[in-house]
């Protein structure tokens, strides 16, 4: 793809995606803990907008999990350094329509600006990740513990 498409159009597009990922990460933000109506819509004109130029096309490809080792499946064509935003695209909206906005939050690290939704039977997950932020927490509250019981 790089020798099909300038450089400058493929900059275009890398930049169109970090200004999709920063529009959908506030319209998350607006939206997270209330489930999404179809009032909501109009907020989704810029998703909509985007997969309406979408370039599939179906195709028989093989496929060993079918009977026939043969399936249908959609595929993408990709002439443009804006058609690689179209997965992406396709992503969030599925995200948008089979996700409860109920239980999607907000990281509580510090620095942590991930959005997740919270699948736990609880619903009180609090971090992206145990293994990072949630692990950090936990070690800036021991820290917080023992400074206490020191200086006490």
């Amino acid at each position: 793809m790089r020798s099909q498409i300038a450089p400058a159009e493929l900059d275009e597009g890398a930049a169109k995606a970090r200004g999709l990922r920063e529009w959908f990460r506030a319209f998350v933000q607006k939206n997270k803990g209330r489930p999404l109506a179809a009032k909501d819509l109009r907020a989704l004109d810029a998703l909509n907008s985007v997969l309406k130029r979408d370039e599939q096309h179906g195709a028989i490809v093989a496929d060993a999990s079918a009977s026939s080792g043969l399936a249908f499946a959609m595929q993408r064509r990709h002439p443009t350094a804006e058609s690689l935003l179209m997965p992406i695209v396709e992503a969030l909206a599925k995200l948008v329509c089979e996700e409860d906005f109920t239980y999607v939050k907000a990281c509580e690290g510090p620095t942590c600006t991930l959005l997740f939704p919270d699948h736990t039977r609880g619903h009180a997950r609090r971090w992206c990740s145990m293994a990072s932020c949630g692990n950090r927490a936990k070690v800036a509250a021991h820290r917080a513990r023992l400074r206490e019981g020191k200086g006490g």
